[in-house]
């Protein structure tokens, strides 16, 4: 497995992943709009570029203004570019390690004909790839690839004891995994298929609680779903699997300074005293003491042997002592410090894998398009037209005016169409496929 993943898994302060982004202010239906639009305008280069741009009389037809109000769309800009985006990082004792909040806009621009923007580098993933971004143990929900088996995994957790999520109608359970809107699952055989076999699979191949999917139909109309919720059999090997990859500190103990050694000799120890004293001492302490007594010999001030006062040196300790409220301060300041750095270094760990998984997933995307038949990928398309013309998503409504004037070439309606077929043509990845991709990648 790829060192990253390691390491984060035999992270035992970091059990807890809820990285959820959050709007803190409301926008309105015109702001809303404008983000989708910049963001459909801005997803196929999302990763790869700092900065976007759109026409302005692209802009102001969709959102359905004149092009030279620029009063309005100047202040829809500065209220996204002041709406605020949280997320966060909680450990296991739901204390939050690391809090984060960006623009949902870093910067705007109007010029001449052109309105450039850019999101902030945090944020480009997140965007990317939203559905990696709601964790709750990190050790097991590293391995999940599906966001519907994630939002599964969520719901039916908190019915481990109870046994089961008792009976959920079917427009809930949509809800549940955020497809109320998706026309696409409205027929079951399609849900059950693309959707629920593949979650529940991979719950159970990746957490530690076993499901089972049982149904309620009338008159031949499946109307409901519940969950039986067990532990999983494999809860003990999750448990084996995180205590063998945690570091273990090595049993064989270093030896002692052979330099300090001599130097005792040469201030005058015996032997049977100074092997005590490395074994009792540590070396960095018997160094500053020795520096000490070796300051007092040169300014004349041993007044006894110099054995003698080596000894009681190493015994009492000759070095600057600080008041014990200083030494607490320092110490406090010391664990405060490791304690930040610690943070931080979670934190990229963490987004580092979340980046990586992003890159992953448009990968598996980019060869299966390649892969397509011609008769295939027309078919798709057709969907797509036919989810533009007649869905009631708001998405789609913001891209229909672009799609009947530049068609499936303009960039919005390609990535629009890539989210469009995701779902439809990748099943959930494998653990061992995304390792492959990274030592392929040079990421191991």
């Amino acid at each position: 497995m790829a060192d990253i993943i390691k390491v984060e898994l035999a992270d035992q302060d970091l059990k807890k992943h809820i990285a959820a982004i959050h709007i803190e202010n409301r926008l309105s239906l015109l702001e809303r709009k404008m983000a989708n639009v910049l963001l459909l305008n801005a997803y196929p280069h999302l990763l790869t570029q700092e900065t976007h741009r759109i026409l302005i009389r692209d802009l102001a037809h969709i959102l359905g203004f004149e092009s030279n109000d620029r009063d309005c769309l100047k202040e829809a800009l500065v209220n996204l570019m002041s709406t605020v985006l949280t997320w966060n990082l909680i450990d296991a004792k739901g204390n939050e390690i690391v809090w984060r909040a960006r623009p949902m806009i870093m910067s705007a621009d109007l010029e001449r004909y052109w309105c450039i923007y850019a999101y902030h580098p945090d944020l480009r993933p997140k965007l990317f790839n939203p559905e990696i971004y709601a964790r709750i143990n990190l050790g097991i929900q590293r391995k999940f690839t599906s966001g519907y088996a994630l939002a599964l995994y969520e719901n039916c957790l908190r019915f481990r004891k109870v046994g089961s999520t008792g009976w959920l109608p079917l427009d809930l359970f949509r809800k549940l995994l955020g497809i109320e809107n998706n026309t696409y699952y409205s027929d079951f055989r399609r849900l059950n298929n693309k959707v629920i076999k593949p979650a529940v699979q991979q719950v159970n191949k990746t957490s530690d609680i076993h499901l089972e999917a049982e149904t309620k139909a009338e008159k031949r109309r499946v109307t409901a779903i519940r969950f039986a919720v067990k532990e999983s059999h494999q809860l003990p090997l999750f448990a084996a699997k995180q205590e063998a990859i945690t570091v273990q500190p090595g049993a064989a103990e270093s030896h002692p300074d052979e330099g300090l050694h001599a130097r005792l000799l040469e201030f005058g120890l015996r032997e049977k005293e100074l092997l005590q004293i490395l074994k009792d001492q540590d070396p960095a302490y018997i160094k500053a003491n020795l520096d000490i007594v070796e300051e007092m010999l040169a300014k004349g001030t041993i007044k006894t042997t110099l054995r003698a006062v080596t000894l009681d040196a190493l015994n009492t300790d000759y070095r600057p002592q600080k008041a014990p409220y200083e030494s607490r301060q320092d110490a406090l300041k010391q664990a405060q410090s490791s304690a930040r750095q610690q943070r931080l270094e979670e934190a990229d760990k963490v987004e580092r894998y979340e980046r990586l998984r992003a890159e992953f997933e448009k990968h598996r995307l980019d060869i299966a398009l390649q892969r397509l038949a011609e008769e295939e990928r027309q078919r798709l398309e057709a969907e797509f037209i036919q989810e533009i013309v007649d869905s009631p998503q708001p998405s789609y409504k913001v891209l229909r005016p672009i799609y009947k004037q530049s068609g499936l070439g303009h960039s919005m309606v390609q990535g629009c169409f890539r989210h469009f077929v995701r779902e439809r043509l990748l099943q959930p990845a494998t653990e061992e496929e995304f390792e492959q991709f990274l030592r392929e990648h040079g990421h191991v």
